[in-house]
């Protein structure tokens, strides 16, 4: 019994990438909205914005966004 072919387990055994949830509505913005896009960047990148704040604003544009989700894009960058 020689050595077992796993490359097809392997190939789908790569690690999960979740999207951010900012990542996704800055996309949509991107596409849609290029000016709301760059003013929500600056805001994410500018800390004298709550997370709060801005996920206020992002739901007030009609997307879903929590805080925490503000908070982990930040996180993450």
């Amino acid at each position: 019994m020689g050595e077992l072919d796993m490359s097809e387990f392997e190939a789908e055994n790569r690690p999960f990438m979740q999207r951010l949830k900012v990542d996704l509505i800055l996309e949509q913005l991107d596409e849609n909205d290029p000016d709301r896009a760059s003013r929500l960047r600056a805001a994410l990148d500018d800390r004298q914005y709550t997370s709060s704040a801005i996920a206020r604003v992002i739901t007030g544009w009609g997307f879903s966004c929590s805080p925490d989700s503000v908070q982990e894009w930040r996180r993450r960058q």
